[in-house]
């Protein structure tokens, strides 16, 4: 299964798709000692880095409206870290939906 089937079954559209695909350019460039790799739509799933995580959970949080509190859901997390955590429970899901493991 390729990227983009993941990104379109997340329900990321292709504007934001090509938002996510530019901030993490910008982060790049921002971050030249530490670059990120970019996301290719047709790479194999199995090759999203936890390190791209962060910047999907901000693009699925945009696209679906939510917003990052804690467990109580009353106090905002870091940004960065409620992304982290918000991209990598949605992808699992995916993962769990997709019966890729079965």
């Amino acid at each position: 299964m390729k990227i983009k089937d993941m990104f379109d079954a997340l329900g990321l559209t292709t504007e934001t798709i090509k938002q996510l695909m530019a901030d993490i350019a910008l982060y790049n460039f921002q971050h030249p000692e530490k670059p990120m790799a970019a996301i290719s739509l047709d790479a194999d799933i199995n090759t999203v880095m936890v390190s791209q995580t962060p910047m999907i959970g901000r693009a699925i949080a945009k696209e679906r409206g939510r917003l990052f509190l804690d467990e109580e859901r009353q106090f905002p997390l870091t940004f960065d870290t409620n992304a982290l955590r918000y991209g990598s429970l949605e992808i699992a899901k995916f993962y769990d939906k997709a019966h890729l493991f079965d």
